[in-house]
């Protein structure tokens, strides 16, 4: 657990067998990344929120009416079931060579923008979709280093891949606690790093607007509370809390069978405690 105040890191500890160096686990806390990722070329007029999802399997069908938001805000009314373990849609796409054209080939189990769905499924399309307009898969890891994680001294990113050399986009984002902290810390600082605007304000804000189909859901990110709160969300307790308010952010990572929401809050209502 690490917590991040005024730029700097104000609370630290590890598990004994773990340290400032260890790459931990990041499961679904990539999919706020793979949003950032998104962001970019939302900034840069290459993709539009509200515009069809740039899918060529899609067109002619009523799968052409999902938009980039709708895949953002897990909406899609794409067929799954996000259960873990055998069996389901996520197993079968796991065992897929292709993960992203696995979800692609999908049909409509619900109309496009009316139900919410987590889905890992999803954010896989986004990250075939950003890889089409970036050159490529290797294109892709490439663009994601130079473009957003180098800017800010992220090192120890190791990316999850599929059969074709594709990201995974809804995990696999793997890396050091500190690298963790410093992502949501761009988030924090309005995308700014450095004197440098790596992210919009734009893009920020849209990170934090609610999706008509879940008010504690935004693009790729759980929101905390009215206060512009954002979480990002893994698999067996992987946090990453961004709390404008109090000029902070919050790093929790645990293993099967841990419990980091207990300290991660306990901390956290710690600071929320300390008068301003």
């Amino acid at each position: 657990i690490l917590a991040v105040q005024g730029g700097k890191i104000v609370y630290e500890r590890y598990h004994p067998l773990d340290s400032p160096d260890t790459i931990l686990n990041s499961f679904s806390v990539a999919k706020s990344f793979m949003s950032a990722v998104v962001g970019l070329l939302v900034d840069d007029d290459i993709l539009d929120p509200s515009a069809p999802a740039p899918v060529p399997e899609w067109e002619g069908d009523d799968r052409a009416e999902i938009t980039l938001e709708h895949l953002l805000q897990m909406r899609s009314g794409l067929n799954w079931e996000e259960v873990y373990g055998e069996g389901g849609t996520l197993g079968s796409m796991l065992a897929s060579p292709d993960w992203a054209g696995w979800v692609i080939a999908q049909s409509l189990e619900a109309e496009p923008g009316d139900r919410f769905e987590y889905s890992t499924g999803t954010t896989a399309v986004l990250a075939e979709i950003v890889a089409d307009q970036v050159g490529g898969p290797d294109a892709l890891e490439d663009f994601m280093r130079a473009e957003l994680l180098a800017p800010m001294g992220i090192t120890s990113t190791n990316f999850v891949e599929d059969s074709t050399g594709q990201f995974a986009g809804g995990l696999g984002f793997d890396s050091t606690t500190r690298d963790f902290a410093r992502f949501g810390y761009l988030f924090l600082r309005g995308g700014e790093w450095d004197g440098e605007q790596i992210l919009s304000p734009e893009w920020i804000e849209y990170s934090r607007t609610p999706s008509p189909a879940n008010p504690e859901y935004s693009a790729q990110w759980w929101l905390n509370g009215p206060d512009g709160n954002l979480i990002a969300r893994g698999l067996f307790g992987q946090y990453i809390l961004v709390v404008p308010d109090r000029d902070l952010v919050i790093v929790a990572t645990a293993t099967q069978g841990g419990d980091s929401w207990t300290p991660l809050f306990t901390l956290y209502d710690q600071f929320a405690a300390i008068e301003t």
